[in-house]
């Protein structure tokens, strides 16, 4: 991850704050926020520009009750569990689950108050999402019917305009980004290939002799360890390939990280 101004490394600090170990003995395994040494703000930065950002603790998050959709996703690339509180955010997560580019993704980092001569603008990331080659970025979810609204239009204009100041990337991410019926039919069976009782053994004796062999298709790589390790292993961030195609014998895959083909580029570019 490159770090290039000093609030993407507040930010980044932060995140190294947050306990992300499951909750022992609960239902349900959350992320949790350590205890900061000071409970109104974390930390204060007062920009080149004159603008002034306040990064202070998020709320926690409500579950079990209510009526509002929200879950948790256990996930397995990243090692800790991370909430979600519509379904924009559950397919987003369900897609950076495989996504080489990311190497982390934060569940509302920090509650953000941006002051100016004139104006204060108080903020709640959904996604912190760091990238392993890029830059981090800030993802915000919405459904397109919200997206059309002129109020939540302005509002995430006038977002925008304060992450450019900052030097950060601000990317608004509704359903259509994840229009893709084979998206979902290769998710869907990675996911699978992550279940505990369908993950085939192999150790790393078996990745020693995979990187000492050229495979250029999913055929290729089937062929010598089968269909289902196969899946394991890009599952697991091994191999990749482009998401968004049909995953056949003759689907090309990479152990090198492809900007191009990855499903986050959108995030990125």
């Amino acid at each position: 991850m490159e770090i290039c101004n000093d609030f993407q490394l507040a930010l980044a600090g932060l995140v190294d704050s947050y306990d992300t170990r499951p909750f022992v003995g609960k239902k349900h395994s959350v992320p949790r926020p350590r205890k900061p040494k000071a409970v109104e703000a974390l930390k204060t930065l007062t920009m080149p520009s004159g603008l002034q950002v306040t990064l202070m603790p998020a709320r926690r998050i409500v579950t079990g009750s209510g009526a509002r959709v929200r879950g948790i996703y256990p996930s397995h690339r990243y090692g800790h569990p991370i909430h979600w509180e519509a379904p924009t955010e559950r397919d987003l997560l369900h897609v950076l689950e495989f996504s080489r580019l990311t190497s982390n993704v934060i569940h509302q980092p920090s509650r953000l108050k941006f002051t100016f001569a004139d104006r204060v603008i108080d903020y709640t990331p959904d996604y912190l999402v760091l990238g392993s080659l890029m830059e981090p970025a800030i993802a915000e979810c919405k459904p397109k019917k919200f997206l059309q609204l002129q109020a939540i239009s302005d509002r995430l204009a006038e977002i925008r305009e304060v992450f450019d100041v900052l030097g950060m990337r601000f990317v608004v991410v509704d359903e259509t980004k994840f229009a893709n019926p084979t998206l979902w039919e290769n998710v869907h069976k990675l996911r699978s290939a992550q279940a505990p009782r369908r993950r085939a053994p192999y150790d790393a004796k078996v990745n020693d002799v995979l990187r000492a062999l050229d495979f250029t298709t999913f055929g290729e790589l089937a062929l010598l360890v089968g269909q289902s390790t196969g899946l394991q292993l890009i599952a697991d961030g091994k191999y990749g390939f482009d998401l968004r195609q049909q995953l056949t014998g003759s689907t090309q895959i990479s152990q090198t990280i492809q900007e191009e083909c990855d499903v986050a580029t959108f995030l990125f570019s």
